[in-house]
């Protein structure tokens, strides 16, 4: 919306034409006023909401790559977006979410991965600074330090493992019922099972009560968490194929 610049200047035209005469414009010069505020509330209401849309259909993009499986372009979208919302913690959020999730495919490529775990947790960093016990950024940090886990086993197998199960712990005491918490430490637990000598199939039973979790999960709003029932549903499917 374009307010002309030439109602300004009457208003101030009108203003110095009062001084000069009486006072009997004092009324024509308050409605000026009221006029005027009236116009910079409506370009202000204007602004907030054309900001809100751009938010809105932004959020709505990047979401939608993510749940495609195209983190890097989602990550880059939702990177966009926190620039301009650093009160809000879901873009940071997504940001750290995508780039951890979308390093864990990148161990031929060392430098990208290092590259996109520092991102993750550069940016997870700043929102646990403002909310530490919030267990889906909690959930986030296990993913970052599965990474490094990825990237190379040798030099941070044992210490990232410890960090995450202290992470899964942490988040338990606060959040039990969160059901991508329970999603991430079951997976967690069949992937490090394979490389401890046990039967990932022992946590099968565990899946289920994910996908119950998830059933009767509800997200505050459209763009808050709401992922991880596909993946829940996949690896019921793959316990059932063994059992068969």
């Amino acid at each position: 919306m374009t307010v002309r610049s030439d109602i300004f200047l009457q208003y101030g035209e009108n203003v110095n034409l009062c001084f000069r005469k009486s006072n009997h414009c004092l009324t024509k010069t308050m409605n000026m006023i009221r006029i005027v505020t009236f116009l910079a509330s409506l370009m202000l209401s204007f602004a907030a909401a054309n900001a809100q849309s751009s938010y809105n259909g932004d959020m709505r993009k990047g979401i939608q790559l993510f749940e495609q499986g195209h983190h890097e372009q989602a990550a880059a979208v939702f990177e966009k977006i926190a620039e301009n919302s650093q009160d809000d913690w879901l873009p940071g959020y997504y940001v750290a979410l995508t780039n951890s999730l979308g390093s864990f495919g990148l161990s031929s490529d060392k430098e990208k991965m290092s590259s996109m775990l520092e991102k993750a947790q550069d940016f997870l960093d700043r929102e646990l600074e403002k909310q530490p016990e919030n267990v889906e950024l909690l959930v986030v940090q296990t993913f970052i330090d599965t990474g490094w886990i990825i990237y190379s086993p040798m030099q941070y197998g044992m210490r990232a493992s410890q960090k995450v199960w202290e992470m899964f712990n942490t988040a338990r005491h606060i959040d039990p019922t969160n059901p991508r918490l329970n999603l991430a430490q079951v997976q967690f637990n069949m992937h490090s099972s394979r490389y401890m000598g046990g039967n990932p199939m022992d946590y099968c039973g565990d899946v289920q009560k994910v996908i119950e979790l998830f059933s009767t999960f509800k997200p505050e709003t459209e763009f808050h968490p709401n992922w991880g029932l596909e993946s829940a549903k996949v690896l019921a499917q793959q316990c059932e194929n063994q059992r068969n």
